[in-house]
């Protein structure tokens, strides 16, 4: 007995089992998929940030940028009041800030940059030595349903009406001195209509039968004549 007990006295004690909450195993997760768990979770959450979807009266992003003496500023992001709004026309006053290096008498042309960069417009004169009055902006958007196609812009003369009612805004404007430039721009939208391929082409399946079931009746009744005859 006494060599029996030395013996189990010697014996290293057993290692417990190792549980979880509950008194569960613990089971370690398969890497491949949890791999393939994450790989799914990172395409989702890049489908849901990727996607650029507008509803009416949203906020558009808008950024200018000047150019003048032959070198270009960077981008600089306007202010929600001065962002063109989803499917909205409106006319807003965007101030444009005495940029550096600037000496009067020079040529100022200013660019756009919409949605991030995704649309840009060419460069609008908008000051110089020959300009006699303030311009107004047209940029035009065409859209249908939550998405923007296409952006341009245009330079047009003030109103006649616009600069009897606003002297002072006119006068501000042809200033060397006095900044920053107020420049107007309007927003003009207009929707397209989107054509539906899979109803066209069910459109176009449908009227091929149609037309294949005509003929077959044509033959089949002019077969019966010659029967009959």
């Amino acid at each position: 007995r006494d060599a029996a007990g030395r013996r189990a006295a010697q014996r290293p004690p057993r290692r417990p089992r190792r549980r979880g909450w509950g008194g569960t195993m613990m089971v370690r997760p398969d890497a491949r998929a949890s791999g393939a768990a994450g790989l799914m979770l990172a395409l989702l959450c890049c489908a849901s940030t990727g996607s650029a979807a507008y509803q009416t009266n949203d906020f558009v992003p808008l950024a200018r940028r000047g150019q003048f003496h032959g070198t270009r500023t960077h981008w600089h992001d306007t202010l929600g009041r001065h962002c063109p709004r989803f499917g909205v026309d409106r006319i807003v006053s965007l101030p444009v800030p005495k940029p550096v290096g600037w000496q009067n008498g020079s040529d100022y042309k200013i660019s756009f940059s919409v949605a991030k960069e995704r649309f840009l417009t060419g460069w609008l004169p908008i000051m110089g030595p020959g300009m006699v009055e303030p311009p107004v902006i047209s940029v035009f958007f065409t859209y249908s349903g939550d998405t923007i196609h296409s952006v341009t812009a245009q330079l047009y003369p003030l109103p006649e009406g616009f600069k009897e009612e606003n002297k002072e805004f006119v006068q501000a404007y042809m200033d060397k001195d006095s900044w920053p430039k107020n420049v107007l721009v309007h927003y003009m939208w207009e929707e397209e209509v989107d054509v539906d391929v899979n109803m066209g082409l069910l459109f176009l399946l449908a009227s091929g039968l149609l037309f294949s079931a005509a003929a077959a009746l044509s033959s089949l009744g002019s077969y019966s004549k010659k029967l009959s005859s």
